[in-house]
């Protein structure tokens, strides 16, 4: 017996799972990225510090603007 095609609110509905899942696992990613750029941030402020500069905006250019970028997206 052949499968019976989707209609189109069955298919609405698993594609908007599938999105809603990218979203979920893009959110985490972007996060995660936040955290690691405001880590890179506090260990590498010593050494910026010696050598007279410092590290003050890397985590919110690197980690943060991405991050805000991708909360605009999701909220389109």
């Amino acid at each position: 017996m052949d499968p019976q095609p989707l209609s189109e609110s069955e298919g609405a509905r698993i594609a908007f799972g599938v999105i809603a899942g990218f979203g979920v696992v893009a959110s985490a990613i972007a996060w995660a990225w936040y955290g690691l750029a405001q880590e890179e941030a506090q260990n590498e402020q010593g050494k910026a510090v010696a050598a007279g500069t410092s590290m003050a905006g890397f985590a919110e250019v690197v980690g943060g603007l991405p991050l805000v970028l991708g909360i605009a997206v999701s909220l389109d």
